[in-house]
């Protein structure tokens, strides 16, 4: 797989991030190549303003953050959203593939297709609204852990000590209404 790097002339508004992880947004140019579309973000939030803009046609800009439907290939008959990560632990991808992968499934939703050098590509299922996007970007994060993670359980154990903000967004949303399967599917005891 190749992946092709510009230089985006964007300075993004941030709130600071514990954990080091960077999303950028890539295009599909040619059979197993995409090209970057966006500057590395730390703040998941970033993927709502993708997904608005993915479901209204329109582009969208906040915080200095611009999603340009022409140039990201939104809506081009895509058949999933394509990220770049960077600065994902060593166990980024074996947590992928042994707790979030199976999670998933478990809980009715698609699976990600993820590699080695940190590609994964976003079922159009969680493009479907910013809740999903915004899940799915916080299971993605929590899955770069300085450890080898035994399941979800373990994980939010984990974070709990570690990351805090990511702990207490996941806690907030459990103990609110279950909207969906991620919810109804954290059955977690440390909560």
């Amino acid at each position: 797989m190749q992946i092709k790097e510009q230089i985006i002339p964007m300075v993004l508004g941030e709130v600071g991030q514990q954990n080091p992880m960077r999303i950028q947004v890539c295009k599909k140019t040619g059979d197993n190549e995409y090209t970057i579309v966006t500057p590395p973000f730390r703040c998941k939030d970033f993927l709502n303003e993708v997904v608005v803009s993915y479901n209204t046609g329109k582009d969208f800009s906040i915080f200095g953050f611009k999603t340009l439907n022409k140039e990201m290939g939104l809506r081009e008959d895509m058949e999933h959203l394509p990220l770049f990560l960077t600065h994902v632990s060593k166990y980024w991808y074996d947590n992928c593939v042994s707790v979030l992968n199976p999670y998933l499934k478990d809980v009715g939703f698609p699976s990600l297709d993820v590699d080695t050098g940190g590609m994964v590509f976003i079922p159009l299922k969680y493009l479907e609204s910013t809740f999903y996007i915004s899940i799915i970007s916080l299971l993605l994060r929590c899955m770069s852990q300085t450890i080898k993670l035994k399941g979800m359980e373990h994980c939010l154990e984990y974070l709990k000590v570690t990351n805090p903000s990511d702990y207490t967004y996941m806690r907030t949303a459990v103990q609110s209404k279950p909207l969906n399967a991620f919810l109804m599917g954290l059955k977690i005891q440390c909560l």
